[in-house]
């Protein structure tokens, strides 16, 4: 892992990821040019990662979050038996270990791996939670705009345990296909996980997953092609959820 310094005033870490700290829910309704004296305020650090390398291990205390600038990170979590569940990819622009910061020196149950070269912030909760000594304007709007992510993300686990409840392969295939695309309002989207991952995610062996998504698609009920999906019959894709 390799350290990035900046100077004081941030202004280089706003200037190289402008785009994506715009459109970041933690930083919403908050002017860019406002920025670095927060990334100041809020002690934030740059830290960049390598494929492979972990921002977070599991047991370790956390005080702080990560926001992602560049890249791609994997949370995923162990069971008893030593299984590894993944519990999400987070993108540019997201956060990680946010609720486990919240909660105060709680050790984290989960390992955050760089499943490709990333660039993460660093953000201390414990600064941006308590009383600011430069009373910046702004303090009040970032507390709002985590606690509206820390309710998105409970509503997230939410609807994976609506999968993980169903008792077939078929029924969690189709259950968080739906769920896809009522999020990105279209039949046609995008999911964040490849075979291995989405295998992993639904909690499966990727051969049955793979035989499953042969049979939907052989049905007439969607189509796909590596991560990319088309919904061709909703309401029998909600029947086969409901089996």
């Amino acid at each position: 892992m390799e350290n990035v310094i900046f100077d004081p005033v941030f202004s280089r870490i706003v200037c190289k990821w402008e785009s994506i700290l715009v459109h970041c829910p933690l930083f919403m309704e908050i002017d860019p040019d406002e920025l670095p004296g927060l990334f100041s305020c809020l002690g934030a650090r740059l830290h960049r990662y390598e494929r492979g390398e972990m921002p977070l291990v599991e047991g370790k205390p956390l005080d702080q979050f990560g926001l992602v600038l560049s890249g791609e990170v994997e949370v995923a979590q162990e069971d008893a038996a030593g299984n590894r569940h993944i519990i999400g990819r987070i993108l540019p622009g997201e956060l990680f270990g946010e609720t486990l910061a919240c909660a105060g020196g709680m050790r984290s149950p989960v390992t955050v791996t760089a499943i490709s070269p990333s660039d993460i912030l660093d953000i201390d909760y414990g600064r941006l939670a308590g009383p600011c000594g430069n009373l910046c304007a702004r303090h009040t709007s970032l507390i709002r705009n985590l606690l509206r992510i820390l309710a998105e993300k409970n509503l997230m686990l939410t609807r994976k345990m609506d999968v993980l409840t169903r008792k077939t392969i078929r029924a969690r295939v189709a259950t968080y296909l739906l769920a896809e695309m009522r999020r990105a309002g279209y039949f046609e989207f995008s999911i964040p996980f490849d075979r291995n991952g989405l295998a992993e995610y639904l909690a499966c062996d990727r051969s049955a997953l793979s035989r499953e998504l042969s049979r939907l698609r052989a049905d007439g009920l969607l189509d796909y092609g590596r991560n990319r999906f088309s919904v061709l019959d909703a309401s029998a894709l909600s029947e086969a959820a409901s089996i």
